[in-house]
């Protein structure tokens, strides 16, 4: 017990330290927001990796600075994702880059109910703004896919002609 207490006690510091090394990597600063921040570089359930510098998360923007708004169009920021209610949109509505899309998306303290339902409406919402498309069309037509070919993969390479070549370059430029 004392030898995992003092291991647990000399490496706490570590890994403080290694998580603001961490935090500092991701941190944007800006005048009028706190907490902005890449997450790129995490890993998902699919031991995929976020890619850096392509989606960043942040407490509320609605005191950003001009140079702000302009470092986040350097950034080049093209979707604004709200997950606050109404009200609270009210109080302090969000300052978005220019060329940037505020997307509505209530989950906050004023939202209750079936998060299932919240996000499914979310996801939605954001396929629907960002490509222009119906979600349900797009899972339409890829269902139709798995359906006649079994995979999309196989869809790739019999119908549209790649080779495996091809298909690891078209998943790495938008996959990692």
């Amino acid at each position: 017990m004392q030898k995992f207490f003092l291991f647990t006690v000399l490496l706490f510091p570590l890994f403080a330290i290694c998580q603001i090394a961490d935090s500092t990597k991701r941190e944007v600063k800006l005048q009028g927001a706190i907490n902005f921040r890449d997450i790129g570089g995490y890993k998902t359930k699919d031991g995929k990796t976020v890619q850096w510098g392509k989606i960043y998360r942040s407490a509320e923007i609605n005191r950003l600075t001009a140079e702000d708004l302009d470092k986040l169009e350097r950034l080049n920021i093209h979707y604004v994702l709200d997950f606050r209610g109404p009200s609270e949109v009210a109080a302090g509505p969000d300052k978005v880059p220019n060329n940037a899309i505020r997307i509505s998306l209530p989950a906050g303290s004023e939202e209750v109910g079936d998060r299932s339902k919240m996000f499914k409406q979310m996801s939605t919402a954001v396929v629907d703004e960002v490509i222009g498309v119906k979600a349900a069309y797009i899972k339409a037509t890829f269902q139709a896919i798995v359906n006649k070919y079994g995979s999309v993969d196989k869809f790739l390479k019999t119908e549209m002609g790649l080779n495996k070549s091809a298909l690891r370059k078209l998943k790495k430029k938008y996959l990692i």
